[in-house]
Parts: C-alpha cells; structure tokens; sequence
C-alpha cells in the first residue's frame, strides 16, 4: 500500500481447510489514499505460510454525475464485499460438497 494510505474497511478472516489437511486463510482491506484514489488489498495463502498479496487501484467512481455515483473509496469498499461474499459462497460450496461425500 501507498505510504499514508488509511485503511477504510476490513473484511472478516476466512478460513478454509484444503484437501491435503492444510489450512487456507483469505482477506480483503480497503484503503483510501492521500491522493483520493482508493486501494483493495487481498491477502491469501496457507495458514503459517506467506500469503500471497494482490491489489488493485481504483482512480475514479463509477457513473459521475448521475444519482447512483460512487467515489474511488465507495467502488474500493463495493468491490471489497463483493468479492467477500464470492469467496465464502465458495468455500460453502466446497464445504457442503466435502459433506456429501
């Protein structure tokens, strides 16, 4: 992250056990930089491992000058969540197929 960056919002950690008995953990953070862009975020990886970091940069909102616009933070922390709820459909997913067996 940017120095000066101010995290905005966090999600929960998550945590998934893998099919050879190790256990993966995933989180996001949103950040809003010193120079209005805004930053997600996302690390992941095995639980005592190195995590693996991704980011992503948003310059501008979406949809400037209609009623619905977004700020640069607002679309940061919207991508934040929804990629949120995509990764625990996921591991919900992975978990009720491991009961089923």
């Amino acid at each position: 992250m940017q120095e000066g960056s101010v995290k905005a919002y966090s999600t929960a950690l998550l945590y998934a056990l893998t099919a050879n008995g190790k256990t993966m953990t995933w989180q996001a953070h949103a950040y809003e930089n010193e120079d209005g862009t805004a930053s997600i975020l996302i690390q992941s990886g095995y639980e005592g491992g190195t995590l693996k970091e991704t980011t992503r940069s948003y310059d501008c909102g979406k949809n400037a000058g209609k009623k619905n616009a977004t700020t640069a933070l607002q679309q940061a922390v919207n991508e934040t969540k929804s990629r949120f709820k995509k990764q625990l459909d996921k591991e919900i997913g992975r978990a009720s197929c491991r009961e089923r067996v």
